[in-house]
């Protein structure tokens, strides 16, 4: 028997995130989040594409309290560039994670960005994002040890690398992020318009 989704009456559907405010929620926070899927990818242009994506997955979505918006954007994004990485990387690299993406000049823009893709993404979820062990396994498609090791990897290996707080300019790191604009804003905007009948 199909089961039927619980009916919201007007005044309670107003505690829900709508595709308009996603909309917003993106354009308000487009550098922010454009930032955590670049230093996750280490690839502007592929960054882009996980905005959109992740964008995507939210106006589709019409069960998030409006309350949590920002928090569920987020981890959309960070959904998206942790799945963009798994596709990438192959799973012997997991473990010793080694693995680099090929980025030009990379090392003039970030400290982060010199690290092998696996490392990076451990430590950028694990302390900046404040994800535990377990979490960012899941989203690595790894064990917690693997990640743990990679963590503690990149410290040992690189010494102090940058932490940078949400919200807090990400121009530097965005080499490309003048290109990216224009694409995702067009695409946010057009998701904010009403739908015709």
């Amino acid at each position: 028997m199909k089961r039927r989704s619980p009916r919201i009456s007007p005044a309670g559907r107003e505690r829900y995130a709508t595709a308009a405010g996603f909309a917003a929620l993106f354009r308000t926070e487009m550098a922010d989040m454009f930032h955590v899927a670049y230093v996750l990818t280490g690839d502007p242009v592929l960054a882009e594409k996980c905005l959109i994506a992740a964008l995507n997955d939210c106006i589709g979505k019409d069960c998030v309290f409006a309350e949590y918006a920002p928090a569920y954007a987020r981890y959309a994004v960070i959904r998206r560039a942790t799945k963009a990485i798994c596709d990438r990387v192959q799973p012997s690299a997991r473990c010793d994670t080694g693995e680099r993406y090929p980025s030009a000049d990379a090392h003039k823009h970030d400290a982060l960005l010199v690290l092998p893709v696996f490392e990076r993404a451990a430590f950028v979820l694990c302390v900046t994002e404040r994800l535990s062990d377990k979490q960012a396994s899941l989203l690595l498609r790894a064990t917690p040890e693997v990640v743990r090791h990679a963590r503690i990897q990149a410290l040992e290996r690189h010494g102090p690398l940058p932490v940078y707080a949400h919200g807090e300019e990400k121009g530097r790191l965005a080499p490309r992020w003048g290109e990216a604009t224009p694409v995702l804003s067009a695409h946010a905007q057009s998701m904010s318009r009403p739908k015709s009948q």
